[in-house]
């Protein structure tokens, strides 16, 4: 990207340019930049074009393309830069009588329409001619600067002209130099050197849960379930009951998994997922990759103590394996064994009321 010297290199190599395509129009013609007030009411018979900047804009296309420039700490870690259009007023002067600035103009429209880049060899043979601009970089510019007619209309002309008082119109046109970019100061930090690189390769598949077996079953320490579905195996897999990490008990197979259960595994109903876990890095490291479908199995309870008390108020007291959750809601049955002939069997229901186990 160009230094600060951008905009003056942009405006002297455009000089020159239009100064060759009057020379060869008029002899004797030359170029100027000043501001068309300024010039001398003696001098405008002269043969000459003056080149005058009036407007600089930021490039409507690129003022919003830097990434963000500073991290959260407010250090730099990437130079700014500046997106700008240039507006440009050329002026012909002369002897109206010889139509000499409409030869002017003439030969300048044509050589810029046929030469609409400011070209990179060009720019640094203009710089290098000029002491004050030796140190320009604008012909190293990622961008190259593109010339525009602007076709300005009478009302923008008459605006424009305006602006310079106690100056009489001459024949003129605008052009827009674009784009010109201009490097912001500052050196961001540098970057730690990459060590290694890695490519990784993953297919482009989902495990799929199509049922459990068994789907209910009862609990018992260390139970274990199968599942079957497509696509279950990887190198990387892990399986979760909820929030809980089950175990992986074979190797895998891509129709079939046989897990674990968790400890700390609620009685109910419960869901299960398999994960494809990724191996990214060196050393590789577990990173989340892509889960199957919830599945949900059964699990049933089991009753490992009870007791009974008659009196003064009859309660009964179970011990349940796992223990009943506290957003959950556990029911007792009573079912009649020794049934009299001719009665009909009696059921009775109890909403069990929960409460924490004894401390080991």
């Amino acid at each position: 990207m160009s230094n600060f010297l951008g905009i003056a290199a942009v405006t002297a190599t455009l000089t020159q340019l239009v100064g060759e395509a009057a020379a060869t129009a008029v002899t004797g013609a030359g170029t100027r930049n000043a501001r068309p007030d300024s010039i001398p009411t003696g001098e405008m018979n002269d043969a000459f074009v003056n080149v005058f900047l009036y407007q600089v804009n930021p490039n409507a296309a690129m003022r919003n393309m830097e990434l963000p420039t500073r991290d959260s700490s407010g250090a730099l870690v990437q130079r700014p830069f500046l997106a700008l259009d240039l507006g440009y007023l050329i002026s012909f002067y002369g002897n109206e009588s010889d139509l000499v600035p409409q030869r002017l103009m003439g030969a300048v429209l044509r050589r810029l329409h046929s030469e609409p880049i400011l070209g990179r060899q060009r720019i640094r043979d203009t710089v290098a001619s000029i002491a004050f601009l030796a140190s320009s970089n604008l012909a190293d510019d990622i961008e190259s600067v593109r010339l525009a007619n602007l076709g300005l209309t009478l009302e923008e002309i008459f605006k424009l002209w305006s602006a310079f008082h106690q100056s009489p119109y001459v024949l003129s046109t605008a052009f827009q130099a674009s784009v010109v970019l201009l490097e912001g100061l500052g050196s961001p930090r540098a970057a730690l050197p990459v060590r290694s690189r890695t490519a990784n390769v993953l297919p482009f598949r989902y495990p799929e849960i199509l049922s459990i077996d068994p789907p209910v079953f009862p609990f018992v320490p260390g139970a274990q379930l199968t599942l079957l579905g497509r696509n279950l195996d990887s190198p990387a897999a892990s399986v979760m009951f909820r929030e809980l990490e089950g175990t992986i008990v074979e190797p895998l197979t891509a129709e079939r998994a046989r897990v674990q259960l968790p400890a700390g595994i609620r009685a109910g109903v419960n869901t299960v997922k398999l994960h494809h876990d990724l191996l990214i890095g060196l050393p590789p490291v577990r990173h989340k990759g892509v889960e199957s479908n919830a599945a949900a199995f059964m699990l049933q309870p089991r009753l490992v103590a009870r007791s009974f008390t008659p009196a003064p108020e009859p309660s009964i007291e179970v011990t349940l394996d796992p223990p009943v959750g506290r957003d959950q809601e556990a029911h007792l049955l009573l079912n009649q064994t020794a049934i009299p002939p001719g009665q009909a069997p009696l059921m009775f229901t109890f909403s069990l009321t929960g409460r924490a186990a004894p401390a080991a």
